[in-house]
C-alpha cells in the first residue's frame, strides 16, 4: 500500500485481520505492525479506531468484542461469536436495570457494542472497565435482553436474579403519606 492513499476504512480493516491473527499487547506494538504493512498511522487514530471497532484488552492483549448489529453493517454470527466469554455474568437491579459484569477492560467495548446493536429493550448503557448498566422500558424487555447475552457468555447460567420481598419493599416504603418521594408537604 506505500505510495496511495489509506483511508480509515482501509486502516481500520487491517487493525482487525492484525488482532485477529496475532497478539497484540499494546497500541505501539500495533502501529509498528501497520507501518510494517505500509500504513502509517498516529497513536490517537489507532486509539480512536480500537474503540469504534470495539477492541478490547483482554488477559494483556487486544480481542475484538462484536455483539451482532442491526443497521446496515450486519455482523454475521461467526464474527459475533468473538466476543464470546467477555460477559461474566448478568444481575437485574430492579425492573428497569440490568447489571453486566464483564472481564476487566472489556465493559466499555461491550457496552458500545450494545449501543451499537440498536436492540430494542435497550434504552441506554453506561460502562465502567468490567461493569455495565443497561436500562430497559421494563422487566419484560428485561428478561429479552438477558436472554440476548447469555449467547455471550461461557457460563450462561452466571445470572443472578434477585427475589422480590413484598416485606421489604414495604418496609422501603416513605412513613408517611404526602409528596411521592418522601418530602414535606
Amino acid at each position: 500500500m506505500p505510495g496511495e492513499l489509506v483511508t480509515k476504512q482501509m486502516r481500520q480493516d487491517m487493525i482487525l485481520e492484525i488482532v485477529k491473527s496475532r497478539p497484540v499487547h499494546n497500541q505501539l506494538e500495533l502501529i509498528k505492525l501497520l507501518e510494517e504493512r505500509g500504513i502509517s498511522a498516529t497513536q490517537s487514530s489507532v486509539s480512536r479506531d480500537i474503540h469504534e471497532l470495539s477492541i478490547a484488552k483482554v488477559d494483556g492483549r487486544y480481542v475484538v468484542a462484536v455483539l451482532p448489529v442491526q443497521d446496515d453493517r450486519q455482523y454475521e454470527y461467526s464474527q459475533a461469536q468473538e466476543g464470546d466469554g467477555l460477559v461474566r455474568s448478568l444481575c437485574p437491579a430492579g425492573p428497569s436495570v440490568l447489571v453486566v459484569k464483564t472481564e476487566v477492560g472489556s465493559a466499555e467495548s461491550v457496552g458500545s457494542s450494545i449501543d451499537r446493536a440498536r436492540w430494542p429493550e435497550v434504552l441506554g448503557t453506561i460502562a465502567g472497565g468490567d461493569t455495565i448498566f443497561i436500562a430497559t422500558a421494563g422487566k419484560r424487555e428485561q428478561l429479552r435482553l438477558i436472554t440476548r447475552l447469555q449467547e455471550f457468555m461461557n457460563n450462561p447460567e452466571n445470572v443472578f436474579l434477585v427475589e422480590e420481598d413484598p416485606a421489604r419493599t414495604q418496609d422501603l416504603a416513605p412513613a408517611h403519606s404526602g409528596h411521592p418521594f418522601g418530602f414535606g408537604s
